[in-house]
C-alpha cells in the first residue's frame, strides 16, 4: 500500500461528501417551488444529521465485519439513491427522505473511508494520511454548494441537472472503490448492526468537557451557517444568486481546512484555546453582519469561525487521543463525534423554531451570541484547567 492508494480513497471520500451538500444553494428554489418557510428548511436539513448519527451508532464499525470496500460501495449507492430522490422530489416529505439517505451515506463514508485511507498508507505516513482524510471530508463538504450553484446558473432545471452529474460522479467513485484493494483485517464475528454505547471514563471528564463544548460549538456553527445562509442572504441581504450563496457556504469549510492544517504550527497547549477564541470571534462577526446586513462581514465571520472550528476539532481529538488509555480510546472518540453530530441537528432545528417565533434577524443574532458564548465557556474552562493542573488526571495516573 502507499499514499497513492490513500489518495484514491480520499478522492472517493471527497466526491461522497460533496454529494451531501449539493442541495444547500437550492433551498431557496425548493422554498419557492414547494412553498415552505425557513422552519421547514432547517427540519429538512436536520434529517441529514439524524441519518449520520443513526449510522455512526448502529453501523460505525460495520466495515470491521464486512470489509471496507462493501461499505463504501453501499455509501456510493445510497448517495445515488439520495440524488434520485432529490431529482424527482415532489414536496417536503421527499426532500427529508433525500437528506436522511444522504446522512446515512455520509455516516458510512466518514466511518469507513477515513479508516481505509489511514490503513492504505505506510506506517510512517499514517499521520499525513489522517490529515488527508480530514481535508477530503471538509473540502468535499465545501465544494458541493459551489458546484451545485454553478450548475444551477449554467444549466436548465436546477433541481435536476446537478443530481444527474452527482449520479455520474458517484458511479465513477464506485468504480474506483471496486478496483481498490481491501485493507480490513479478518472480519470480526458478531451481528452486522449493533448499537454501540460510547462512554467517557471518569479520569477524562475534566479535559473532555471543554473539548466537547468547543467541538459542539464548532459543528453548530457549520450546521447553522450552511442551513441559514441561503435565507440570510436572500431575505436579509437581497442576494439571490446561487453561486454567491454556494461560495458563502464554501468559506466556512475552507476555513476549517486551513485551521486543521495550520494548527500544527501552534503550541500544543494553546491549540484548543485559540480554536475556541476564534470560534467566539467568528460568531461575533456573523452576529454583527446580520444586524448590520453586511455580506463582507458575514464572509469574514464564516472564515474566522471555520478556522477556529478546524483548530478546535483537531486539537480536541488530539487531546482525547493523548490522554485516553488504549482500551478507552475508541469509545471516547465515538462519544466525541456523537456530541459533534448532535450539534448539527439540535441548534439547526432550534434556529428554525426561533425564526418562526421572533423573525430571522433576531433569531440568527441570538443563536450567534449563544454559540459564541459556548466557545467562550470552553475557553474559560480550558484556562481554569491550565491554572489548576491538580484537577486534571491523565491516563497514566488513572492506571
Amino acid at each position: 500500500m502507499s499514499l497513492r492508494h490513500s489518495g484514491q480513497t480520499a478522492f472517493v471520500l471527497l466526491v461522497g461528501m460533496a454529494s451531501t451538500t449539493l442541495p444547500t444553494p437550492l433551498y431557496p428554489y425548493y422554498q419557492r417551488h414547494f412553498g415552505f418557510a425557513l422552519l421547514m428548511t432547517t427540519v429538512i436539513f436536520s434529517a441529514y444529521g439524524i441519518g449520520v448519527l443513526g449510522t455512526l451508532l448502529l453501523a460505525g464499525n460495520l466495515s470491521d465485519r464486512t470489509g471496507r470496500r462493501p461499505v463504501m460501495l453501499a455509501a456510493c449507492l445510497l448517495g445515488m439513491a439520495s440524488a434520485l430522490v432529490f431529482m424527482f422530489s415532489q414536496g417536503i416529505g421527499t426532500l427529508m427522505l433525500g437528506r436522511l439517505i444522504s446522512g446515512i451515506s455520509a455516516g458510512l463514508f466518514t466511518a469507513t473511508a477515513t479508516t481505509q485511507i489511514v490503513e492504505s498508507a505506510p506506517p510512517k505516513r499514517q499521520s499525513r494520511a489522517a490529515l488527508l482524510a480530514t481535508l477530503a471530508n471538509m473540502v468535499g463538504l465545501g465544494i458541493g454548494p459551489v458546484i451545485s450553484a454553478t450548475t444551477a446558473m449554467l444549466l436548465p432545471a436546477p433541481g435536476q441537472s446537478i443530481f444527474i452529474i452527482d449520479v455520474v460522479a458517484l458511479t465513477v467513485a464506485a468504480v474506483m472503490v471496486w478496483k481498490t484493494a481491501e485493507t480490513a483485517p479478518t472480519p470480526e464475528p458478531g451481528p452486522l448492526l449493533r448499537i454501540r454505547c460510547p462512554y467517557v471514563p471518569h479520569y477524562l471528564l475534566r479535559p473532555f468537557i471543554p473539548a466537547a463544548v468547543a467541538g459542539f460549538a464548532g459543528f453548530a456553527v457549520m450546521g447553522i451557517f450552511t442551513s441559514a445562509v441561503p435565507n440570510v442572504m436572500g431575505q436579509l441581504m437581497g442576494i439571490h444568486m446561487p453561486l454567491a450563496i454556494g461560495t458563502m457556504a464554501l468559506l466556512i469549510f475552507l476555513g476549517s481546512a486551513v485551521g486543521q492544517t495550520g494548527q500544527q504550527r501552534l503550541p500544543i497547549a494553546m491549540r484548543l484555546p485559540i480554536g475556541a477564541a476564534l470560534l467566539a470571534l467568528g460568531m461575533a462577526l456573523i452576529g454583527i453582519s446580520i444586524g448590520t446586513v453586511t455580506p463582507v462581514m458575514l464572509a469574514l465571520g464564516g472564515v474566522v469561525a471555520g478556522i477556529g472550528q478546524g483548530i478546535a476539532l483537531r486539537a480536541g481529538l488530539g487531546e482525547m487521543t493523548r490522554l485516553s488509555r488504549e482500551a478507552d480510546r475508541a469509545s471516547v472518540t465515538s462519544m466525541f463525534f456523537l456530541i459533534l453530530y448532535l450539534a448539527s441537528v439540535i441548534p439547526v432545528v432550534g434556529l428554525g423554531l426561533a425564526a418562526y417565533a421572533v423573525g430571522l434577524t433576531l433569531a440568527a443574532t441570538l443563536f450567534s451570541a449563544g454559540i459564541g458564548g459556548l466557545a467562550l465557556a470552553a475557553l474559560m474552562a480550558l484556562f481554569w484547567l491550565s491554572a489548576h493542573p491538580e484537577h486534571t488526571t491523565n491516563a497514566d495516573a488513572a492506571r
